[in-house]
């Protein structure tokens, strides 16, 4: 069957922190039905030691990860913001989409914020960060698939300072079609 959605502080004003020490907030569909829509609203989002932010289906169609009125968002230590297929269409990731830019967004420890399609003609998603300090320290933000013909893009917009250390910025494929890489594609 289909999962349902999960909100973290829905239309109401953001949540001060959200800590995740190896946890997760998931919404899954382990068959063929779709994933439901991951929401958070907070100003601080922080995943430590394999935390994970998550929307995943096997083979039906993954909804979006959304993350709305973050300041800081920091990722160590093998977490993940992920939306993901294996044979179906991934879901896309979304920071502050339309609104005011993250402050500091950092990817550090093998950690991974990723959209993808693991699966032979599974088509991934798109991942859309908006922040103006983006530091990867030993980090990924990708989009990627393996032979799918709908490859994920990765937006970066409103990005004044961008740092990476032993880490990968890509949209890429094995055997399909890539997206794109765009970097403050609508500034003046």
């Amino acid at each position: 069957g289909s999962a349902g959605s999960l909100t973290v502080n829905s239309n109401q004003l953001a949540v001060n922190r959200v800590l995740l020490n190896q946890g997760s907030l998931a919404v899954k569909a382990t068959g063929a039905g779709n994933s439901g829509n991951l929401a958070v609203n907070a100003r601080t989002v922080e995943l430590n030691n394999g935390a994970e932010i998550s929307a995943s289906t096997n083979s039906g169609v993954g909804e979006s990860v959304t993350l709305t009125n973050v300041d800081a968002l920091t990722l160590n230590n093998n977490s993940q913001i992920t939306a993901t297929t294996q044979t179906g269409r991934a879901g896309s990731i979304t920071v502050n989409s339309g609104e005011n830019p993250v402050n500091a967004l950092q990817v550090n420890q093998n950690s991974q914020i990723s959209a993808q399609a693991t699966g032979e003609r599974g088509e991934a998603g798109s991942v859309a960060l908006n922040t103006r300090n983006l530091t990867l320290e030993n980090g990924t933000v990708s989009a990627s698939n393996q032979s799918g013909t709908v490859g994920g893009d990765v937006n970066l917009e409103n990005l004044e300072n961008l740092t990476v250390n032993q880490g990968e910025i890509s949209a890429s494929t094995v055997d399909g079609s890539a997206g794109s890489l765009t970097v403050n594609s609508n500034q003046q």
